[in-house]
């Protein structure tokens, strides 16, 4: 297993403690997973940046931008990207726009009734952004009973090894 070093500069880290605790922690986390995504980009090259080195497998070719959905809020990642093969984070799935948890959840709350009124009031305060109505249904084509079940069984095992529980009343 890689062990990473994670860099701050001086100005970003003093600038968090000018910003609200969440916005704060956004950034922080931002600023991380920006990081780990370069490492692992490196790790997959086996090379750092400009450095020349036989085992290279590939060439870098630029980043884009991703936005990503979290708990915490909307985040924008720079992925990297490389010449002859897709860069795959370990981290994102293709195409990955919201967190997989988060998504689960949201569909949790509305399998055990919850108005898509009240999840989208919840997910715009928890994560600052909210998910258009109309998108609950797509995300639950293909959902069987026997598939919710396990998702139930699922959060009643992350329920009990946790510490801290959400409460959604109806």
């Amino acid at each position: 297993m890689t062990q990473l070093h994670f860099t701050l500069e001086q100005d970003f880290f003093t600038g968090l403690f000018t910003k609200s605790r969440e916005e704060a922690f956004g950034l922080l986390i931002q600023c991380l997973l920006n990081q780990f995504l370069q490492a692992e980009s490196e790790e997959k090259l086996k090379v750092s940046a400009y450095e020349r080195n036989e085992e290279r497998t590939d060439y870098r070719n630029g980043y884009r931008e991703r936005q990503v959905t979290t708990r915490i809020g909307r985040m924008t990642l720079v992925v990297p990207r490389h010449r002859n093969e897709p860069f795959h984070s370990s981290m994102l799935e293709n195409y990955q726009r919201n967190e997989t948890a988060l998504i689960t959840t949201m569909m949790e709350m509305v399998v055990q009734g919850v108005s898509t009124r009240k999840v989208e009031k919840i997910t715009r305060k928890l994560c600052g952004t909210n998910f258009p109505n109309q998108q609950f249904p797509s995300y639950a084509k293909g959902w069987t009973k026997q598939s919710m079940r396990s998702i139930q069984d699922h959060w009643k095992e992350s329920i009990h090894s946790s510490s801290s529980t959400l409460c959604i009343s109806r």
